[in-house]
């Protein structure tokens, strides 16, 4: 499950090569995010804000070998990567995003390692992060608090 967390992570700090668009920067603030994968359903709280989000985009060009995303005519988002968090596991992705980088997103993502697995994350935007939050920040919901910049050595 850690991994779905640093996974989605990744997705909605909108990681792509300079070819390729970038996905937008959330909206500022707390977002609440229900995520289930592989049976399991968690939610976490995640503070975003610009400096944090465009370092997670830096963070990620130095683990995806290869890193794609399109802007579909409906207005949805498809992102496809295959990167490497753990040295020795490749990861390859296929992500569908739809809503919007302001109020409310849902990211539907299928992923490949030594084994498949399917994620999906609806996230809310809940307004300014809580006290004591900085960007990057997740809080799960038994009140344990990560920081996505230094899980993934960032900060």
């Amino acid at each position: 499950m850690r991994f779905a967390i640093l996974a989605g992570a990744i997705i909605f700090a909108g990681s792509a090569s300079a070819a390729d668009l970038e996905l937008p920067l959330h909206k500022a603030g707390l977002w609440q995010n229900g995520i289930d994968a592989d049976g399991q359903h968690i939610t976490n709280s995640q503070c975003f804000d610009d400096v944090s989000q465009k370092k997670l985009v830096a963070l990620s060009h130095a683990h995806c070998s290869e890193h794609h995303v399109t802007h579909n005519a409906d207005g949805s988002w498809t992102s496809t990567g295959t990167c490497e968090f753990q040295p020795g596991t490749v990861v390859t992705s296929s992500s569908a995003i739809s809503g919007d980088f302001d109020r409310k997103l849902t990211v539907i993502t299928d992923t490949t390692t030594p084994s498949a697995s399917h994620v999906a994350v609806t996230s809310t935007w809940m307004g300014v992060c809580k006290p004591g939050m900085s960007g990057g920040d997740v809080v799960m919901s038994d009140g344990s608090k990560i920081n996505m910049l230094d899980e993934m050595g960032g900060k």
